[in-house]
């Protein structure tokens, strides 16, 4: 299953995160054995140097 988002907390949920900046894969997020909250964080802070939108969660 493929899912495309801009919401990081319905991405933690995921195995694998990539990032896409102007068209171009930029990085990618593996979640391993990071507990869902520890791999929220990650997609956030990515986020933010790609300037994403930071939620308050």
């Amino acid at each position: 299953i493929i899912m495309v988002t801009h919401d990081p907390v319905a991405a933690s949920y995921c195995s694998r995160v990539i990032f896409i900046k102007d068209g171009q894969i930029y990085t990618q997020l593996n979640k391993g054995e990071e507990t869902r909250q520890t791999f929220f964080k990650d997609i956030m802070k990515t986020q933010g140097v790609l300037g994403g939108v930071q939620n308050e969660h």
